[in-house]
């Protein structure tokens, strides 16, 4: 089986990560894989795994959620040019590789769906984001990204939230939910014990913008950072300049020194970044699946969650993690619960750790995949 991945101009680091690993993983399973990517993240990655590959520079077509019309429109015009070289570079690699399948590794690029439909190739579509939910995003046609959507063989779906949202656009049967897989071998961490040093841990990581709740995340726990200055709060990520201000006055109003609350920046080794964390605080209400929530809880951090979207289909609430909500039950009220109750929730920690380890594995997330290209290719 040959099947030609095609990567995305605006995938995060994240969905760049996820398609190395999955290339690798496919492999292992025979599957003869060719990958064509943009220049960045994934081309790094596969440059790093020594992995041959294309690279094709094509645009994505999401706009602003708020873009003006005019804004909209001009996107729309230059990008769409911009991708038709693109387009006919795609049907050139897929003539000259013949592959089985082509894989599309996220909704923000379009160009390589429409040279598989070109090719006459069955064309597997994966779709890693809520668009506006998420990304504060959106398409900038969405008649015809939905057109579009409907001419793929099959849709992947990171999470149900995510399969109940596109199901809508492309029905039921043709959409399949399939959890994203995390590195067992990687971030597995046996040894690690939290909430028994001089020192807690608190960590949120992921790009800083309002959507992640980076602020409100601070502002909750501020009374707490200053009743117990053994507390550390720690954000790993870049992002949103705005918002990265709003954090660095808010901390400094509030008395608090950059020992108690840090900004890492960006953050390459994430699971030793987990293995020093006590509590892993995961604030985004519109999390299409959530991979450092895998992530913490694989590491054998205490991964506390929003209870909405794809983070509270990863978080069996008090059994292996907690799940707060803007209510009676919210993050500050948690983290005190935690701070009082550490042994209990240290158990916890451990729960949710071997649970993600057996459930949340990129091998799983390969073998269901392989398998739905099996289904593909038998009709």
């Amino acid at each position: 089986m040959k099947v030609l991945y095609i990567g995305s101009e605006a995938q995060a680091t994240g969905a760049s990560f996820s398609l190395a690993k999955l290339i690798e993983e496919e492999e292992k399973l025979g599957i003869e894989v060719v990958p064509v990517v943009h220049k960045g993240n994934t081309d790094q990655l596969l440059n790093e795994m020594g992995k041959e590959h294309y690279v094709v520079n094509a645009w994505s077509w999401m706009v602003g959620k708020d873009d003006s019309i005019i804004k909209v429109v001009a996107y729309r015009i230059i990008k769409g040019l911009l991708n038709i070289p693109c387009y006919f570079q795609y049907k050139k690699i897929i003539k000259k590789e013949n592959p089985d399948l082509v894989h599309i590794n996220a909704l923000t690029t379009y160009t390589g769906a429409q040279a598989a439909i070109g090719c006459r190739k069955f064309f597997v579509w994966h779709i890693r984001e809520m668009m506006e939910e998420d990304l504060n995003g959106r398409f900038w046609s969405k008649k015809q990204a939905h057109s579009l959507m409907n001419e793929a063989t099959c849709l992947i779906a990171i999470s149900k939230c995510v399969k109940t949202k596109y199901q809508k656009v492309v029905g039921e049967q043709k959409i399949r939910c399939i959890y994203n897989g995390i590195d067992k071998n990687l971030f597995y961490n046996k040894d690690h014990i939290v909430l028994n040093g001089e020192k807690i841990i608190i960590t949120m990581a992921g790009r800083i913008t309002r959507e992640k709740g980076q602020f409100m995340c601070l502002k909750e726990l501020l009374p707490i950072l200053k009743e117990n200055s053994n507390v550390v709060l720690q954000f790993a990520g870049i992002g949103n300049d705005y918002e990265t201000k709003k954090l660095i006055d808010l901390r400094d109003s509030s008395g608090l020194t950059d020992s108690q609350v840090r900004f890492l920046g960006f953050v390459k080794d994430m699971a030793q970044l987990w293995a020093e964390t006590d509590i892993a605080v995961v604030y985004s209400k519109f999390e299409a699946f959530g991979r450092v929530t895998v992530e913490a809880k694989m590491a054998g951090a205490l991964v506390v969650g929003f209870d909405s979207g794809g983070t509270s289909e990863l978080i069996n609430d008090g059994v292996d993690g907690y799940l707060f909500n803007e209510d009676e039950k919210n993050l500050s009220s948690v983290v005190k619960f935690i701070l009082l109750n550490k042994r209990i929730s240290s158990e916890i920690a451990k729960n949710g750790r071997e649970a993600a380890s057996q459930i949340f594995t990129s091998e799983n997330n390969a073998k269901q995949i392989y398998q739905l290209y099996q289904e593909i290719l038998k009709k």
